[in-house]
């Protein structure tokens, strides 16, 4: 009996230890993103990419016409570049080696501020 109650009492303690995403974590999982390195879209613009962000922490740059994967940041980088990670307290978020602030976030845009130069960036939702 004593070692079921201890049992239980650490299994429960294990589950309420798991990994919660942030808002902010699920939104990106959850959706396609292009990627415009501006605050603001002067002309049109035509997306060749949309980057993938995924759970176990990479993410990947797709061709928007196909699910194949553009290669040019491997050409010049090794696998860590791949690597996206999200600071809910900091609200920074690295991906491709770049570190943002995000700094706003309306409907199926999030505007970030590059921490490195403090230029300013978008993700805009892909929709196909």
């Amino acid at each position: 009996m004593k070692k079921t109650i201890v049992c239980t009492i650490i299994l429960f303690l294990l589950s309420s230890c798991t990994y919660k995403k942030s808002e902010i974590e699920e939104i990106l999982i959850d959706n396609k993103w292009y990627y415009y390195p501006a605050n603001k879209i002067e002309n049109k613009v035509d997306f060749l990419t949309y980057i993938k962000f995924f759970d176990n922490g990479k993410c990947i740059n797709y061709y928007v016409s196909s699910e194949t994967e553009y290669q040019l940041l491997k050409i010049t980088h090794d696998q860590d570049s791949n690597k996206w990670d999200y600071n809910q307290s900091t609200k920074n978020l690295t991906f491709f080696e770049q570190e943002y602030i995000i700094y706003r976030m309306v409907e199926d845009t999030i505007y970030l501020d590059r921490v490195s130069d403090h230029s300013k960036a978008m993700l805009f939702k892909y929709e196909n």
